[in-house]
């Protein structure tokens, strides 16, 4: 499904400059809100009149665009303007969902010996418990080394073959976290799931990359290359020693969730949430295509051009899910007094229903 909007409808107007605000450290712009207020009266070329545009909503999924100041210098050289488009999951969450390809990337390095591993198996077993006959589940361990434990349904034969192997991970050794996680995303790419099936990995670390790839970058990249072909990524941090910057940045480019677990105690809590998310899906591989507007920057999310179009991939919203993209645009010197900058889509399958994708 797709549904369209003008980027920004703006105008010109004389007199009106905006006040620049103080940019971050990083470089990512500061939040992007509504109406704000930060002009002032002067004799500077004109300005780029902007404002908020209402949602729209088709099917499960609403969007909205907005912009940080009410007005933008446009000087010769032409502007930068940061627009903020926020997706909303409307509806219930699905009575039933789509049959869902998992992949649970448990660590088993020295330092999850003891309360972690049994809370973790503990957990694992009641997520287990949650899926359903049409599920598949692939069941990868790591330290030094990788090791597909099992593979197969939650129910059944193959099911108490899951919880066998899930109950005899024992821990010891390193981490080799970016091998174990390339490794889920391989089985994902590699497997005849259709477009109908969710992929979906949730990688489970308590420590510090230190086997195989360990930079964050190309862990990174490696999740967004899942991203793109359907396969997302959450990742759940066991205590405080893991790489927080990595975890993140999976999660982020992987189009998954990021959780942090403080203890032990606290892992059953966030592995039923992470379920929960699955379970409440109400739009799959959402997607934002921009068309007629040149891109600068989309922050938080993996994007592409293609033929001049931009794209950029956000995932999956469940029912009351909001995701805010930032994009920034550029907007040409020379523009007429009123002016629409481009052309913004989201398309997206609806989960909510057995449709077929479409545009």
């Amino acid at each position: 499904m797709r549904a369209l909007l003008t980027l920004l409808t703006v105008a010109l107007a004389a007199g009106c400059v905006t006040a620049a605000p103080n940019p971050s450290p990083n470089g990512a712009p500061a939040a992007p809100a509504s109406g704000a207020e930060a002009t002032a009266t002067s004799t500077a070329p004109l300005a780029l009149a902007t404002g908020p545009l209402a949602p729209q909503t088709k099917g499960p999924v609403s969007i909205q665009a907005l912009t940080r100041f009410k007005t933008v210098h446009v000087g010769p050289d032409g502007a930068e303007l940061d627009v903020l488009v926020r997706l909303k999951g409307d509806g219930a969450v699905p009575a039933e969902r789509a049959p869902m390809d998992l992949v649970i990337v448990l660590d088993r390095s020295g330092s999850m010996r003891g309360d972690k591993l049994v809370a973790v198996k503990s957990a694992a077993l009641k997520l287990l418990d949650r899926l359903g006959k049409d599920d598949r589940v692939t069941l990868i361990s790591y330290s030094d080394d990788v090791t597909v434990d099992a593979l197969g349904g939650p129910t059944g034969p193959s099911g108490r073959a899951l919880r066998d192997a899930l109950m005899r991970v024992s821990a010891g050794g390193s981490t080799a976290l970016g091998p174990a996680l390339f490794k889920a995303i391989e089985q994902l790419e590699r497997g005849d799931r259709g477009e109908a099936r969710m992929a979906h990995v949730m990688l489970l670390s308590d420590g510090l990359a230190n086997q195989g790839e360990q930079r964050p970058e190309v862990i990174g990249a490696r999740a967004a290359g899942g991203f793109r072909v359907g396969v997302s990524v959450s990742t759940l941090g066991v205590g405080l020693d893991y790489n927080e910057d990595l975890m993140t940045r999976v999660a982020d480019q992987g189009g998954g969730r990021y959780h942090f677990i403080k203890d032990s105690e606290a892992v059953a809590a966030v592995l039923n949430d992470e379920m929960n998310g699955l379970v409440a899906t109400v739009a799959r591989g959402v997607e934002l295509e921009l068309k007629g507007v040149q891109v600068i920057k989309a922050f938080g999310y993996p994007s592409d051009v293609v033929d001049g179009v931009t794209k950029v991939r956000v995932g999956a919203l469940g029912a009351g899910q909001v995701r805010e993209v930032v994009l920034r645009v550029k907007v040409p010197a020379g523009v007429a007094p009123s002016v629409a900058l481009g052309e913004l889509a989201v398309n997206f399958r609806d989960a909510t229903a057995a449709g077929a994708p479409g545009r």
